[in-house]
């Protein structure tokens, strides 16, 4: 069996760890550009708490830009929020993340698929501590992760319906896999918690420690 996981607030807390920072960031940045607050720790603020009900963090920087009359700042916005990832940011593991990996390495083979610019991804994931030699097979991309997953599934000759992905957002991680006849686990937390509808996935967990029942489980039922 291999398992897919998702990196962005399915094995690291990107939520609190790294879009914070990135949103303080970009309202500097709009600042600087002509963006006029009676407050930055004010602005900061409303923007974060926006940003606590957005799908994405380009949706809370058009939300607040909209609110403010300046969405012609969207743009500088967006790639601020984006751009390189500080060095001296402090990334962490979910709970448990480094524990369950450890254990399901020795009987599966496990993989990362991951979306964003290249550089800030493979940052994230080694900032986090978490042990790359657990994974057979680390890709990030840009676009579809489905063709990311086709690509390991031929690249391990392993049936699709052998293969579990997890991640946190249904749309971009999980129903590319659906797709292909993976079996597919929403982790309910972050964004992902804001998703109500689960009817295209397989399982829901809210943490990591969660897997265990399921791959129990699905190995009973196969």
């Amino acid at each position: 069996m291999l398992i897919i996981f998702d990196l962005d607030d399915t094995l690291i807390d990107t939520s609190n760890c790294i879009v914070p920072i990135m949103l303080k960031k970009a309202l500097g940045k709009m600042i600087s550009e002509g963006l006029k607050v009676n407050n930055f720790e004010e602005a900061l603020a409303k923007l974060l708490d926006i940003n606590k009900f957005s799908e994405h963090s380009y949706d809370a920087i058009k939300t607040f830009l909209e609110d403010e009359k300046m969405e012609s700042l969207y743009d500088i916005g967006v790639q601020a929020v984006y751009s390189d990832i500080p060095d001296e940011i402090e990334i962490l593991p979910l709970r448990g993340a480094k524990t369950l990996l450890k254990e399901l390495s020795n009987k599966y083979k496990l993989a990362v698929v991951t979306k964003g610019r290249e550089a800030n991804q493979l940052k994230k994931l080694k900032k986090s501590g978490l042990d790359t030699s657990f994974f057979s097979k680390i890709m990030v991309t840009e676009g579809d992760k489905g063709a990311c997953y086709q690509k390991i599934i031929d690249e391990f000759k392993i049936l699709a319906e052998r293969v579990i992905v997890c991640g946190d957002r249904i749309q971009n991680d999980l129903e590319p896999a659906k797709k292909i006849g993976c079996i597919t686990i929403h982790m309910k937390r972050a964004r992902g918690a804001l998703l109500t509808k689960d009817e295209n996935v397989d399982f829901t967990i809210k943490s990591l420690m969660g897997m265990k029942k399921i791959l129990q489980k699905v190995l009973n039922d196969n």
